[in-house]
């Protein structure tokens, strides 16, 4: 698949009402959050973004979203860098009510052995007033190359 058209985990832009952020812990679950306003930054139908860095090594346990500003218009969907992983397959129904929360329906756990990321893909009209906060759970794993367990301290 074809890169992003943005990168929304650059934390200096304007579209980042909050600083993605990511609460770690060696061999526990591990919170990625972000949230991204729209209205700053506009994304067009068929446009992707970037919403969350996944590092090598990650079981990805889900992902999933919540609307803080509605958009009755608004559709999408979220995720990784290929088409064949995704996340959550369509948001429409949910993007008018003000703290809806979807979590991914479509895919079980996934480890990526490689970095990757979540992505939004814009689908129907295009997102500009919407404001989503869009978050993962996952387990990052140091795992010894020799023995392919994760590494004790």
């Amino acid at each position: 698949m074809a890169a992003a058209t943005y990168d929304f985990t650059d934390k200096t832009q304007a579209y980042a009402a909050v600083a993605p952020e990511t609460t770690r812990e060696d061999n526990r679950i591990t919170v990625f959050r972000n949230v991204v306003d729209f209205a700053e930054q506009n994304l067009a139908t068929t446009q992707s973004a970037t919403m969350l860095d996944i590092p090598a090594n990650t079981l990805v346990l889900n992902v999933g979203f919540r609307v803080i500003t509605a958009d009755k218009s608004a559709n999408f969907a979220i995720q990784d860098s290929t088409t064949a992983n995704l996340w959550v397959t369509e948001a429409a129904h949910l993007t008018n009510t003000v703290n809806a929360i979807k979590m991914g329906n479509s895919l079980n756990a996934t480890f990526y052995t490689s970095d990757d990321e979540v992505r939004l893909l814009c689908g129907g009209a295009g997102l500009d007033t919407l404001k989503l906060e869009v978050f993962a759970y996952g387990i990052e794993l140091a795992l010894d190359d020799k023995v392919g367990k994760p590494m004790s301290n």
